[in-house]
């Protein structure tokens, strides 16, 4: 009777709202050509100056125990937006650090650099092919890479970074999943506490694609306490005389930040086929906003087996 009690009550309950899993499932030895359209535009004193870059990488998953690895291959790179030798520079730079092997999580986002040291080195070589540059800036380069961890330098790897957010994710259709996050404050004040959202927009069963969207938003009060800190630390660097006036200059300061993604995902791998991510930033005084805007559209194409 207790049983049957159950089963009725199952039967007459309100329909629930179910999550739609949809895990990353890739065999060991699975390889895929990962394809990013970086686009940079910077706004500013009336200005503009963009570039996009436009790397392959070829990506190979093996299993490792418990943890997952992802070895990426380079293949091409390109920019628009600069010419001359220094465009031959970037092409040649951004081959040198691979192949990289980076261990992964279940949705492939990068959580550790193997070999970190010996990438840190070909990092400071790429520098060097550049050519001539300040010391004061090989320096300061020395100094972030040589005290980054190898859990840290994952961060490096920001397009696989990128698409791994969108994978791996359990969400109700129609409803968003939100979460407390940190985003960094660009003028150099402590990080601004967020809150983002991911949401299972839509499912397509016959074609096999799920669409997925993520978003970051700053919380004001937050941003409004470090931009606060980003301007007592440039008054401290005013001459005392000058002060009350720059003091009056940065009230009009004001910081911007908005930041979203849309994914395509393959159901049957779990693989996002197509991500595209923006990021728009405006700082600046009043009438006098500088504006950076940049956009990712990384595709990735189905997984073959050796």
């Amino acid at each position: 009777m207790k049983a049957l009690g159950l089963a009725i009550a199952l039967a007459v309950a309100p329909a629930a709202a179910w999550a739609v899993d949809l895990p990353v499932k890739l065999g060991g030895g699975a390889t895929w050509i990962q394809t990013s359209i970086h686009t940079r535009t910077d706004v500013r004193d009336g200005a503009t100056r963009a570039t996009t870059a436009t790397s392959v990488i070829k990506a190979t998953y093996r299993k490792d125990g418990d943890a997952g690895t992802l070895r990426q291959e380079f293949v091409s790179f390109d920019i628009e937006g600069i010419g001359g030798e220094q465009r031959k520079a970037l092409t040649t730079q951004a081959g040198m650090i691979y192949p990289a092997v980076l261990d992964v999580d279940e949705a492939l986002l990068p959580t550790r650099v193997r070999d970190w040291d010996r990438i840190r080195e070909l990092i400071f070589k790429a520098a060097a092919a550049a050519g001539p540059q300040d010391p004061r800036v090989v320096e300061g380069m020395r100094a972030m890479f040589g005290g980054m961890t190898d859990a840290q330098a994952a961060t490096l790897f920001r397009e696989q970074g990128l698409v791994a957010l969108g994978q791996g994710t359990d969400l109700e259709i129609g409803t968003a999943r939100t979460y407390d996050s940190e985003v960094p404050n660009t003028m150099g004040g402590p990080p601004i506490k967020a809150s983002g959202a991911f949401r299972l927009e839509s499912i397509d069963k016959a074609k096999g694609v799920a669409r997925v969207t993520w978003s970051q938003t700053p919380d004001p009060a937050s941003l409004a306490a470090s931009l606060k800190i980003s301007i007592d630390a440039m008054l401290a660097r005013v001459a005392p005389d000058k002060q009350e006036e720059a003091r009056a200059q940065f009230a009009t300061m004001t910081m911007q930040r908005e930041e979203g993604c849309r994914y395509e995902i393959d159901i049957k791998t779990g693989l996002a086929t197509t991500t595209d991510c923006t990021v728009e930033i405006k700082t600046g005084l009043k009438g006098q906003l500088a504006q950076r805007t940049e956009r990712w559209v990384i595709t990735q194409t189905p997984p073959e087996y050796p």
